[in-house]
């Protein structure tokens, strides 16, 4: 039973962990230039940045989760139907990563339910104080969105800056920070 509880916890920590990867990206690179993704992902983020509180307000739980559920509930089910329920680790996280828009949205709400409010406020799920966090200049922290955990360990170890420098000296990519500045306001 302990090794069962092992595993769930690493891996609610991974799947924070992918959704930190794939909002820092999107904060970090992102251009709506991008074929297909610009305009899909990209745009919509640098309008949520530009107004954080439309994305708890603007649309239902599948137009805010789709993009995420689909491909990675695919991915999921061909992974335990190909190896069978010893893949429930891999497939619990992909899970967990492609809900974190919604535990996301929680965070950008004026009002949640009284469940919601409990999983924030026990720490079971990122709380809104932590997420604001993101939301301040120079924009460039807490991008993990389903705990409070993964964002204050990579922050302890400087881990998005110290990614970010490693792809400027190997690949020669700059960061392109999601603030004012560079959406032109």
């Amino acid at each position: 039973m302990d090794s069962i509880i092992i595993t769930v916890v690493c891996c609610v920590l991974v799947a924070d962990f992918i959704t930190g990867v794939v909002h820092w990206t999107e904060d970090t690179y992102g251009l709506p230039s991008w074929p297909f993704l610009g305009g899909f992902v990209i745009e919509p983020n640098i309008e949520h940045h530009l107004r954080p509180t439309l994305l708890g307000t603007m649309s239902n739980l599948a137009l805010r989760n789709y993009q995420a559920v689909v491909p990675l509930g695919v991915v999921s089910a061909a992974a335990v139907w190909w190896f069978g329920w010893s893949a429930w680790p891999f497939a619990l996280t992909l899970s967990l990563a492609s809900v974190g828009n919604e535990v996301h949205t929680w965070n950008h709400r004026r009002s949640n339910n009284a469940a919601i409010r409990f999983l924030q406020d026990a720490g079971i799920v990122q709380s809104p104080r932590q997420h604001a966090k993101h939301h301040r200049a120079p924009f460039d922290k807490y991008f993990c969105t389903l705990t409070n955990i993964t964002n204050e360990a990579l922050e302890l170890v400087q881990f998005w800056r110290r990614l970010e420098w490693l792809i400027l000296v190997v690949f020669r990519i700059a960061p392109k920070r999601m603030s004012p500045e560079r959406l032109g306001v």
